[in-house]
């Protein structure tokens, strides 16, 4: 029970920071019907911004890291058409929001990690502190860049975070257990885990079972990752206010 404690305390903790930032602003003085729209908009507003963001960081942890990108998607609603214009990779369009579907790790796996988890420097390092600055603030504007901050790993977890899993599982796999099955390993890879699980048959057509539990531990393992992305953020958090005492309450 106490292991769950732990584990949970995070999620709850980043509840608690966003929800206390919401009820900050419907609290204040005025109409409690615009302070609601101004949640909502800001909200959206953020979401419309992150998603190319998000996606172009992951493009962008590739090339840091020494990978190379070909072909980045993004849904014309996000802006694109733009976005094409200005960056020769990336293509309007496709059936995601956003998706890295061409890029070389050159068989880095520290690469492939790169790339995976990029976006997600931006809640590590921001997610927390904003979401408590908001309610210091009373701000509408913090709050959705917070609650965006927060949630877009969360929605993640059966995306990248399982992917982030599945290269870790899949290595450790091949490394501790058994190197002849490299092949069969990387099939765990992936970046939707619905879509995983309706190839399942053809991908792992012979021990099923095995390979079942190997990405039932994959999803563990991105669990655990995305969790600990939470409990960094609060910690960063944690110490910004301390060494900016005055920050959360301008």
């Amino acid at each position: 029970m106490r292991v769950l404690h732990l584990l949970g305390a995070p999620w709850r903790r980043a509840f608690e920071e966003v929800l206390a930032a919401m009820q900050a602003v419907l609290d204040r003085e005025g109409n409690e019907w615009v302070s609601i729209a101004s949640l909502f908009a800001s909200a959206i507003f953020a979401w419309v911004v992150y998603v190319p963001l998000h996606e172009l960081l992951h493009a962008f942890g590739c090339l840091a890291t020494g990978g190379s990108v070909s072909e980045l998607e993004i849904a014309r609603i996000y802006g694109g058409d733009l976005l094409a214009a200005v960056f020769p990779f990336v293509q309007a369009g496709g059936e995601y929001a956003g998706r890295l579907s061409g890029f070389d790790t050159h068989g880095s796996d520290f690469v492939y990690v790169a790339t995976v988890y990029a976006p997600f420097v931006l809640t590590l390092l921001f997610a927390s502190f904003v979401s408590v600055a908001a309610a210091g603030r009373v701000s509408a504007v913090l709050t959705g860049v917070g609650a965006v901050l927060y949630v877009a790993p969360a929605v993640s977890l059966f995306g990248d975070f399982y992917e982030l899993g599945s290269i870790l599982i899949s290595g450790v796999w091949v490394w501790a257990l058994d190197g002849t099955i490299a092949d069969q390993a990387m099939r765990l890879r992936h970046d939707d885990v619905f879509l995983l699980i309706g190839q399942f048959p053809e991908r792992f057509p012979d021990d099923t079972g095995r390979w079942a539990f190997a990405a039932g531990l994959s999803f563990l393992a991105g669990l655990a990752l995305l969790t600990l992305t939470l409990a960094g953020a609060q910690m960063l958090g944690r110490r910004r206010f301390q060494a900016s005492p005055d920050v959360s309450d301008a």
